[in-house]
């Protein structure tokens, strides 16, 4: 086991701190969920409560995608529209936006492309454009 050999500490106060050049501003991916909602709204109002629901969404998907996808492997490509199968997902979060591009899915949430950019910046790692990457 890795913790056998590793001691892991936790970075904090923040997972990730992003740098904007137009104007030398940063925002920061917290852990902590309440300076994080203070955060979002310092920069546009209302985003701090459209952060929970864009987590819940995410948390979501999350969940019943594996269900629906990971756990039990998908025979056919009709299982992609099987009510059985998809049912909780497509109720708890829009199915156009799991197939549209992430940007549209932030756009239902955020207003301003700073608060956009933080929460799109992971698709660069896997050499994606948020503008291409599935919600």
């Amino acid at each position: 086991r890795l913790e056998d050999h590793v001691q892991m500490v936790r970075v904090e106060p923040t997972a990730v701190r992003v740098h904007y050049a137009e104007d030398w501003s940063t925002l920061d991916l917290l852990y902590d969920s309440e300076a994080m909602r203070r955060q979002l709204e310092a920069v546009e109002p209302g985003a701090g409560q459209a952060y929970f629901r864009f987590l819940g969404e995410a948390r979501a998907s999350l969940d019943y995608g594996v269900k629906a996808f990971i756990d039990t492997e998908p025979e056919s490509v009709l299982d992609f529209v099987n009510p059985s199968r998809v049912g909780q997902l497509a109720l708890a979060v829009n199915p156009i936006l799991l197939l549209a591009p992430q940007t549209l899915q932030l756009a239902t949430h955020f207003k301003t492309e700073k608060v956009k950019a933080l929460f799109s910046y992971q698709h660069l790692y896997v050499g994606l454009r948020p503008q291409n990457a599935p919600g």
